[in-house]
């Protein structure tokens, strides 16, 4: 099995942490352990200083002189030991020494000595210092016994315990770091098991999913984003395949028009109004293809989530008159009657070949779905202003319109021109912060484009502005 880059650095960390609460736990047993010796050390040697004291006391019951004869037998009979010891008498001179001058001789006078009994250290060479402990006698007559031991031995055994806690160390990262591999190939076992689970999902079968625990960890939650992205690319091969459905759909009957139009032209020879004729039908059928083709562009926009730009500042009355002025031949064309009812002043920003295309596809669906035609059956346009909100309402008779045809989606199982075009209203209804309704009453269907004065976006930058 390869090393994984991922265990070894987790496994690294692991080390460190282990290494930064090591040196930590080291440092404070060192100082611990360095204390209890240290203490240890003072505590034996103020030991023999006292015992020294309580000897000196025997023996001036059995020697006649004082203090200076009865330290020097005390110490005679003292056990042979690595102490040495300095006696005062009860004038402050020395009457009784034990150990090396050089020793004996760091020992302060009388007169310097610190009051009250306590241990303290003198410097004495490289390899340690000079512990005194000082005891003086409790009842007279009054003496003192000052005993005295380098340190060197309590220098020595720190020294061995720094370094076996030292060579501790190497080992313990070592072993933390085997340790934080293994431990970490188990922690990370269950994100190998998720891998599997991704690679045996076929990239067709978008329906899977991985399973989520509960109460979920860090783990559930990126199954929980991958079931996510699943189901994103679902749906967008849903739509990708409703578009294509809708633009095979869509291109294929001007298509047909146009193969069987000029194949007839291709049969035999015709005379030039023959010609003119085919030609202008086959014109009308490629004019109706491009505006398919626009039109499946703009709902493949609209499918995708684009926001295209609303920086234009549209005349929405204006706008209205300038695509019923376009849209009278075509009315006449199909039988109907464009007719002006209420026409407020209003003004909006947003994208204006947009809201063009909108109102012309209102129109055209009106036209081309409405009522037989005729003087009483126009299809009457208004434009409203209120409440900071434009609205333009186009209504003509005829019989109440198909709900899959409103449905959001012109995928939804309409593929015939009132739902595309509408799909495509809705969308650039939701583009200008407005949406698009519609109302059947007394045999009359009225559609409603309302547009919001400012669209959401250029509210948020005025705002900020």
């Amino acid at each position: 099995m390869p090393i994984s880059r991922l265990r070894l650095q987790l496994a690294a960390w692991f080390a460190l942490v282990f290494l930064i609460v090591l040196g930590a736990g080291d440092f404070a047993l060192s100082a611990y352990l360095r204390g209890i010796a240290d203490r240890r050390f003072s505590g034996q040697l103020a030991s023999a200083a006292t015992g020294l004291v309580q000897a000196v006391r025997r023996e001036m019951i059995d020697t006649p002189g004082g203090v200076p004869e009865a330290a020097v037998e005390a110490l005679k009979e003292w056990p042979s030991d690595s102490n040495g010891f300095v006696v005062y008498g009860t004038a402050g001179a020395r009457v009784a020494t034990r150990g090396a001058e050089r020793l004996t001789r760091l020992v302060p006078p009388y007169a310097q000595l610190p009051p009250g009994d306590r241990a303290w250290d003198v410097p004495f060479n490289d390899e340690g210092d000079l512990r005194l402990a000082l005891t003086r006698s409790a009842t007279a007559p009054a003496f003192t016994v000052v005993a005295l031991l380098p340190t060197t031995s309590l220098r020595e055994a720190n020294e061995r315990l720094a370094l076996w806690l030292s060579l501790s160390v190497p080992l313990v990262v070592l072993l933390a770091l085997g340790g934080g591999y293994v431990l970490a190939r188990q922690a990370l076992a269950p994100l190998g098991a998720m891998t599997r689970q991704i690679t045996a999902i076929d990239p067709g079968d978008l329906e899977s999913r991985l399973p989520v625990r509960s109460p979920p960890d860090e783990l559930d939650a990126l199954a929980d984003q991958f079931n996510r992205l699943f189901g994103r690319l679902a749906g967008a091969r849903a739509r990708n395949r409703r578009f294509l459905a809708q633009a095979a759909h869509q291109i294929r009957t001007p298509l047909t028009v146009i193969r069987g139009e000029s194949g007839l032209g291709l049969e035999r020879s015709r005379s030039v109004e023959e010609y003119r004729e085919l030609l202008r039908r086959v014109s009308l059928a490629a004019e109706q293809m491009t505006h398919r083709v626009d039109d499946l562009f703009l709902l493949a926009q609209a499918e995708a989530g684009d926001r295209p730009p609303v920086n234009d500042q549209i005349d929405v009355d204006g706008l209205v008159l300038e695509c019923v002025d376009l849209m009278r031949g075509r009315a006449g064309a199909l039988g109907r009657q464009l007719e002006l009812a209420t026409m407020d002043p209003a003004e909006i920003r947003g994208n204006e070949p947009l809201v063009r295309e909108a109102v012309l596809e209102l129109l055209e669906n009106a036209c081309r779905h409405g009522g037989a035609g005729g003087a009483s059956d126009a299809i009457r346009i208004s434009t409203l202003n209120g409440a900071g909100r434009a609205r333009i309402e186009v209504a003509s008779s005829g019989t109440p319109v198909a709900a899959s045809a409103l449905e959001e989606s012109a995928g939804a199982g309409r593929t015939d021109r009132p739902g595309l075009g509408l799909s495509i209203v809705r969308w650039i209804a939701a583009v200008h912060g407005g949406e698009l309704t519609y109302r059947h009453a007394s045999g009359i269907n009225t559609f409603v484009l309302e547009l919001a004065s400012t669209p959401p976006g250029e509210e948020a930058a005025t705002g900020a502005g």
